[in-house]
This record gives C-alpha cells, structure tokens and sequence, in this order.
C-alpha cells in the first residue's frame, strides 16, 4: 500500500536511544517552488542539498544543510535577479562543497550561462564563477578531480556542431578554467552526470538526438583526464524508443559502471531502466522498469563496494500512484521496490548512502502547503523502510480550507500571519507553532488575533526568542476547520 507522509510535525519520543538508524521524511522550503535536485552524505553524518526557490524571486540558488535528523543547521539563498539554479553539489576535503548549475542573471556571456559556487563548511561563499559562451550554456553537474581542480558537464548552444552541444569545462581549485570540450552532431546533444573513476579516468551519462534515431538514444563516454574519449555507446534499449541516461556512478573494486535513465516502454510512455558496464564498455546486464500507462524514470544512482546498487526516480506505477511519486529500487538482497508520495505530484532526483547503511533521497513534493512544490528528503534503510521520527499526515480538514501568508519570511524580530477564510470563521483561532522535531514552541490564542472581517483574521509571532530554523503552524477554529503553513527564522 502507498505510503502516506504526514502533514503535522510530530515528536516520536525515545527516537535517539531505541532506533540504531534513524528514518524520516521531511519538508523544506517557504512558500514559493522548492526543488531539491542534489543530495550528498556529509563527514558527519549529516545531508546537504543543492536545487531552487521562488520564496525569493523567479528562482534562486537554494542549499539546505540538514542534521542525521533532518533538522536545519543552515541554509542559503543565492539570489540574482533572473533565473538561477543549482543542479549539483560536492562535498570536498576541507569540509566546503563546490555546486554547479545555470544562470541568466548575470548576462556575462550571452543569456544562460553555467554557474559554479565555491562554499565553506558554513555556507559562505568563498568564489562565484559564470563561463559561458554568447549563447545559452548550462552546467548539470559537477565532480571534484584528483588534482584538485573540478570537471562540469553540460550542454551549450554557442560552439560546437549543432544545435546544443555536450560541453565539458575543466577549472583549477579557483575557478579558473583550463579548458573546454563539446561532442556531438548537428541535433541536441546533453551531458546529464559526471565522475571521476577509480582509476582517474572520467565518465559521462547524457543523451542525444544527433547519433542514431531522431527520437534520441542515451549517449556514454568513457575519457580520460582531459576529457579525449577512449570509447562511447549510444543505447537504443528497444525498437523505436526515446532514451535517455540521466546518472552514472562507479564501482571501483569491480571496474564497473552503472547508468540510469529512461526508455520510452512499447506503450509509449518512459520506463526507467539501469545497465552496467565493465571499464571497457560492454554490457554486463541490464534491466527496465515500468507499467502501463504510467511515467517512470531513475534519475539517480549509488554503488556499493560489493557491487551492489540503489536507485531513485520517479513513478505513477508502483503502489497505485499519484501524479508521480518517488521510485526507490535497491538491488541489495535481491532486489526491493517501493515508492514514497502523496496523491499530488512528487518526483525524486538524486541518492547518496549514508553512514548508517541507509540511503538519503532528495526530490520535491506538491503534496502540501496549498500543493506548493517543496524540497523533501527521505532517509531509509535498504529496503526503503522509512519510518516517521518527523513525518507528515495528510487529512482532507488541513487541505485548502484557507490562505495564509506571512510577512517577513523569513523573519527576524516578529512575522505578521494573515489568515484569509474560504467562508466566515467559526467560533475562535487558534494557532500552534512546532519546532521540527515537533516540539509545540508557542501558542496564540484567539484574544491575540486581530480581526479585519469575517473571514479575515491576523495575529503577530514573537520570533526574537527561537532558534534559527523552520517551523510549522496549525491555525484551527472551533468547527475542526485548520490549515497549515512554514515559517522560517532567521536572525542575520
């Protein structure tokens, strides 16, 4: 049966002494388009995720660091005034991450340019680079090399043979670039994911419209450090069929690869699909994964030293389905399937192990805050069992029944929340703000409320006095009638 997540933060006592490996699902974000697009373990045993918001403007940069829990240590708005985007994030040696994506703020080189950020351990900004050409460049991913330095992989529309070229840029540990490189021919050509191999030779998972049939094939290189390719495979996994590989990761130990994507299944709809191959570039085995009549896809990919593997995705198939729902295929123990969603649309995008023996995956959810996209993070074990330190229930009396808004967001000193009724108030508000382990911080009852008409109420939150972070308030009168909402506090 699908899981459901929960739509009220709760508290599950005794969670630190009697779980060995904590297992939760959570929510980040205010109340504009959230998407985390990346995810990677940290040193501690925490999580960082890179992706966008809209709470600050059309789209910023979007970076949440997260405890074991979940819980928020910081996180960051790399603001412009267009469109800016994070598609990836590396954590280095010295504890700082290096993150990439694209942005159109700037206009350096012409329209979209690739964007890549170096941070400290903090989340300070230590370099900010855009490279690019006069027309449209784009980074989706980033991998730190072995001479410190850092390779990205993209696409760009300004130089090359065709339309959008697969483009890859080397950059020194400051950001300088050493050079540049694009294959591919007269039609669309894209670099989805890059790594570095256990024997310092690179690999790249993307697709393209210019080699084989014009519905596009999934395209692998296998380069050396400077990116001069040593031998390519364009998959066609079935007759007629658009694919696409969207994540590659390495098994060292075995000299293998293991890439992800998606394949147009026989009813027209993509299936997603993982294959391996040896370091030489021949398949070892492959398999699909998809129902009729749904959307399916694997975005991202873990390996293990025993060569074993798990993957993250999207489905409308598996447990009955949403719009989409988060995919999770574990190939530990004989293989294991299970989704995780709402019955609004949820996709995920990245996985990465974690110190536990656990996964982490990284997403977004439109299954709350008025079906708003928001960033959500799943941590379970290997047979994707997830239980709710902090979960979400969904009940149809916290959905839509009334608007809310708060100013400022994130706030400081105090926050103003407006409450905006469907239909007149019955009897008294009341309000109850929670920590995100569940903890009830403050209440505001009705005599606190300021009332502007029948249905429209406003009450004042006191927030010099918490702890930096996000939290979520209940508004309910005395018919059962709520609604749900985040605040976050800062106090920068």
């Amino acid at each position: 049966m699908k899981k459901i997540l929960l739509l009220i933060l709760i508290f599950v006592g005794h969670f630190v002494s009697a779980q060995t490996a904590a297992k939760w699902e959570n929510l980040y974000g205010q109340n504009g388009n959230e998407y985390g697009y990346r995810v990677r373990t940290c040193v501690d045993q925490g999580y960082i995720v890179a992706g966008s918001t809209s709470s600050t403007g059309i789209s910023d940069g979007y970076v949440v660091r997260v405890d074991s829990l979940g819980l928020v240590m910081w996180y960051k708005y790399l603001i412009g005034n267009n469109v800016d985007i994070l598609r990836s994030i590396s954590q280095l040696p010295d504890s700082g991450y290096v993150l990439a994506g694209y942005s159109n703020s700037t206009g350096t080189h012409g329209g979209y340019d690739g964007w890549v950020v170096r941070m400290n351990q903090y989340g300070d900004t230590l370099w900010t680079r855009y490279i690019g050409t006069p027309d449209w460049d784009f980074f989706y991913d980033v991998a730190p090399t072995y001479d410190g330095g850092f390779i990205l992989c993209g696409g760009t529309y300004g130089i090359g043979a065709g339309e959008e070229d697969m483009w890859f840029v080397k950059i020194d540990a400051n950001g300088d670039t050493l050079w540049t490189k694009t294959y591919g021919g007269i039609k669309t050509d894209e670099a989805r994911s890059i790594i570095e191999t256990g024997d310092s030779l690179l690999a790249v998972a993307g697709f393209s419209y210019s080699l084989g049939d014009s519905l596009g094939d999934s395209w692998i290189l296998r380069m050396d450090e400077v990116c001069d390719t040593i031998w390519t495979r364009t998959l066609q996994l079935r007759a007629a069929s658009a694919d696409k590989a969207f994540g590659i990761a390495d098994i060292s130990v075995y000299g293998r690869l293991m890439v992800v994507g998606e394949t147009s299944s026989r009813y027209g709809d993509p299936d997603g699909y993982y294959r391996c191959f040896n370091y030489a570039g021949d398949t070892l085995f492959t398999d699909i994964h998809g129902g009729a009549g749904s959307i399916d896809n694997f975005s991202g990919v873990v390996t293990r030293p025993n060569a074993s593997f798990a993957v993250v995705g999207t489905t409308e198939n598996v447990s009955g389905g949403g719009h989409g729902d988060f995919y999770f295929y574990n190939d530990h123990n004989g293989g294991f399937i299970t989704s995780f969603g709402t019955f609004q649309p949820e996709a995920g995008y990245s996985i990465d192990i974690t110190h536990d023996d656990g996964y982490i995956l990284c997403g977004y959810s439109q299954g709350f805050n008025s079906f708003v996209p928001q960033v959500m993070l799943i941590k379970c074990d290997t047979t994707g069992f997830s239980t709710g330190l902090i979960g979400i229930r969904e009940e149809p009396t916290l959905l839509s029944n009334a608007a809310t808004t708060v100013f400022p967001n994130p706030a400081n000193e105090k926050a103003t929340i407006t409450y905006d009724a469907f239909k007149s108030v019955q009897g008294k508000l009341t309000l109850e703000l929670f920590d995100l382990s569940g903890r009830n911080v403050m209440q505001i009852p009705f005599s606190q409320w300021q009332m502007l008409s029948a249905k429209n109420f406003s009450c004042t939150l006191e927030t010099a006095s918490l702890n930096e972070g996000m939290y979520q308030y209940v508004i309910a009168d005395d018919a059962g009638t709520k609604c749900a909402g985040k605040i976050v506090v800062s106090h920068e």
